[in-house]
């Protein structure tokens, strides 16, 4: 997966789904970062991570991970959203999305 493609599931099946962000702290404010795997079709939130970063120094890294069981369809489409929900600039290092087909149905 790459920035700004959707996600396209190649197969019927069971498909373990994950996502892991990377954020960096937001000095001294802390504050909520939410990584989501949503689906193409309605925006229907499929996975998400978040964490609440502490405050205090901008060098602390947080990596929230999420995996959840999904049963998709062969085209379904998925993109990346990342956002922040308080606390002040968010700097995000890297977001690693997954799909793995568990088996097909």
């Amino acid at each position: 997966w790459t920035s700004g493609a959707n996600i396209t599931l190649p197969a019927n099946g069971l498909y373990l789904a994950s996502i892991a962000c990377t954020f960096q702290n937001a000095g001294t404010n802390g504050g909520i970062r939410v990584a989501q795997i949503k689906r193409v079709s309605d925006g229907l939130n499929i996975v998400e991570a978040n964490c609440t970063g502490t405050g205090g120094s901008s060098t602390d890294w947080f990596v929230p991970t999420a995996t959840l069981p999904w049963l998709g369809t062969a085209g379904e489409q998925f993109y990346v959203n990342v956002k922040q929900t308080s606390g002040s600039t968010m700097t995000m290092f890297q977001t690693v999305v997954a799909f793995t087909l568990l088996a097909r149905t």
